[in-house]
């Protein structure tokens, strides 16, 4: 259950910086 809940609140933070790194990289 605390592993579960420890991987629920990474998938989140983990999906932002994927999301920001591409953002980045993306084109403007």
């Amino acid at each position: 259950m605390r592993f579960h809940f420890s991987t629920l609140q990474s998938l989140p933070f983990g999906v932002s910086l994927l999301v920001a790194s591409h953002d980045e990289n993306g084109p403007s």
